[in-house]
């Protein structure tokens, strides 16, 4: 089971224990039952997603490595990114996860095995930005974010025909 920590943001609420599972703790809604873990979905960036939900009952799509990394390794410093150590998005471990400068991230996921052409892969396709900008009616920009793997200016971007303009 590992260590229970609070879901910064979300105290009281929501737990993440050191293997990577999030559970509900407290704060009874209808259909969520306390103490059970959280099923996370796989977004397309092949990254863990799960929604948790504030005190006011907005929904907010986290990835679990982000979630498991602040409650375990602290804030994230300013320019740096969560690398999995093992190379393996899947794996939320704690022990797995580490702060990193974006350089030192991309030389990593090279000195996994990535080649720097599947690596380069890891951007938006067309058919994933007009996905997005379809999608953009109704969901939050947050989520499409967290689904596509991309940061949120990127969304913005691509909503706003600033990037894939086609």
């Amino acid at each position: 089971m590992g260590i229970w920590k609070p879901v910064h943001g979300f105290e009281g609420i929501y737990e993440v224990s050191s293997a990577g599972q999030i559970k509900r703790c407290g704060l009874p809604r209808k259909g969520a039952v306390i103490g059970r873990c959280l099923k996370p979905w796989l977004s397309q960036a092949g990254y863990f997603v799960i929604y948790l939900c504030s005190e006011a009952g907005s929904r907010h799509a986290k990835t679990v490595h982000k979630v498991v990394a602040r409650a375990f390794l602290g804030p994230v410093p300013k320019g740096h990114n969560v690398n999995h150590k093992n190379g393996t998005k899947t794996d939320n471990s704690a022990s797995n996860l580490e702060y990193v400068l974006p350089r030192t991230n991309t030389h990593h996921h090279l000195n996994q095995g990535f080649s720097a052409r599947k690596y380069s892969k890891l951007k938006l396709t067309k058919e994933k930005a007009e996905k997005i900008r379809r999608w953009a009616k109704t969901w939050r920009r947050e989520d499409l974010a967290a689904y596509f793997g991309v940061h949120l200016r990127t969304i913005h971007s691509v909503i706003g025909r600033k990037s894939w303009t086609s």
